[in-house]
């Protein structure tokens, strides 16, 4: 039973965490941040993330 709740838990986790863009931070390397990152959580870079905005 212990078992089955910490999957439930876990699936609950993964539908509701913020999906996360793959940009390699220059400074720092680390690979996956939030689609609206400014900064490097790791080491405070300023990232130029992409994005593909409204016209």
């Amino acid at each position: 039973m212990i078992i089955g709740i910490s999957l439930f838990v876990r699936l609950a986790q993964s539908i509701f965490r913020p999906y996360k863009v793959h940009f390699p931070c220059p400074q720092c390397g680390l690979q996956k941040h939030e689609p609206d990152a400014v900064h490097c959580k790791a080491c405070g870079h300023i990232l130029n993330i992409p994005d593909h905005g409204h016209d």
